[in-house]
């Protein structure tokens, strides 16, 4: 059997331990990505600098499971924010308005990660605390220096994503 059969055959064994769980990302350390917008946002290009390129790299070591089995928590988010950037035109957001969307989708699956519960529903492990303390670990004051002060609107648009019995969680304070 060729040599490239024998990789195909062990990249689907692989994918078939992932979709089962048993399977992590290697360290990547740094990817240094980089992007440029066409309009001239930075946005985006800060956030790879500052949030992608460092401390979301922890999340290359989470592999998602179900529908998504095999791909890190890192190209899950990063799919994610570079399809807002896609659709930033339409709805005509500010740099303040993507910075905070930027980091509600960030955290908006902190039940994959051990810290918060994995294997825990969203709404058992996303707490605004638990929010909070995922982005300052992340270090996103780098990326957001006013981050603080849309804390709340963060974690309201996390709610947000997952369902309308979220929202009523994130208004309530849990």
């Amino acid at each position: 059997m060729p040599s490239d059969a024998n990789s195909r055959k062990s990249t689907h064994r692989q994918i078939d331990s992932a979709k089962q769980g048993g399977w992590t990302m290697p360290d990547f350390g740094s990817l240094d990505l980089y992007y440029e917008s066409v309009d001239g946002s930075m946005v985006l290009a800060e956030y790879i600098e500052y949030v992608a390129n460092k401390g979301l790299l922890r999340y290359k070591q989470k592999t998602q499971t179900g529908s998504k089995a095999g791909e890190s928590l890192w190209t899950h988010v990063m799919n994610l924010v570079t399809t807002i950037e896609k659709l930033r035109f339409i709805f005509n957001l500010d740099a303040d308005e993507m910075r905070c969307l930027l980091l509600a989708l960030t955290a908006h699956d902190l039940n994959k990660l051990d810290e918060y519960g994995a294997g825990k529903n969203y709404a058992n492990a996303a707490s605004r605390e638990s929010i909070w303390r995922e982005l300052e670990q992340l270090n996103v004051v780098s990326f957001f220096p006013d981050w603080q002060e849309y804390r709340y609107d963060i974690a309201w648009i996390n709610a947000c994503s997952t369902g309308v019995g979220s929202i009523r969680t994130a208004w309530r304070g849990r």
